[in-house]
């Protein structure tokens, strides 16, 4: 019995020591199969859909994140040439990808998943669009933070002037890895303070904010 206890008692310690933990990074690029998390307004985009509208919530972790959590999603490129991504649900069934008609937004399987168009500003804020590039998601209201697809202007704005800027975060390994032949030390590292709306300070003052991806206190 005691010999049964331990052996139970140290693969659970092995699963614990090996399981695969991520934090939050702000970044400015895409790349294929990898795993993002987006913000607007201190609101991140969820994988339920009301009514034809995609929720979002703020009640979302910024480190030790598995990868599995419904507001994180999975970028596969579509296309060799042109920034067109299928958005691919983590924490759903591997053939959820977000879809787009004219009743709305829903999830279908990888042989039906939409694709869509990243436009990535100058500052670093990503606008989604359809890949005709004539709707983009944005916000329902200021209030009522759900993500429709609207109209688009030529400059990607949706018809009711409410555009759909989105900070892009990135999900990093907190895994060490293997055969690093050099350090940076941290205090190398630029530090970019955003609030809890995505708006980049540049002198934080008392309060929450977020730091190269990570929640931080200011007092």
């Amino acid at each position: 019995m005691i010999k049964t206890l331990l052996t139970i008692s140290l693969l659970q310690l092995t699963i614990s020591l090996t399981a695969q933990t991520y934090h939050l990074e702000t970044v400015n690029t895409l790349e294929s199969n990898e795993r993002y998390v987006f913000l607007q307004d201190g609101n991140v985009m969820d994988n339920t859909l009301v009514n034809k509208a995609l929720q979002t919530t703020a009640d979302y972790q910024s480190e030790q994140l598995t990868g599995q959590e419904s507001y994180v999603w999975r970028l596969v490129s579509a296309s060799a040439s042109k920034p067109l991504y299928t958005l691919q649900n983590c924490s759903l069934e591997s053939s959820s990808y977000l879809s787009y008609s004219s009743n709305g937004l829903s999830f279908s399987t990888s042989s039906k998943a939409s694709q869509w168009h990243f436009n990535i500003l100058n500052d670093g804020r990503l606008v989604i669009l359809t890949k005709d590039l004539n709707h983009c998601l944005a916000y329902t209201s200021a209030t009522n933070r759900q993500y429709k697809i609207y109209s688009a202007t030529i400059d990607c704005l949706p018809y009711d002037e409410n555009p759909g800027y989105i900070t892009i975060y990135q999900l990093v390994s907190d895994t060490p890895v293997d055969g690093i032949t050099s350090i940076t030390s941290h205090q190398d590292t630029p530090k970019n303070y955003f609030d809890l709306q995505g708006r980049q300070v540049s002198r934080p003052t008392r309060g929450l904010y977020i730091m190269n991806g990570r929640k931080i206190i200011v007092k």
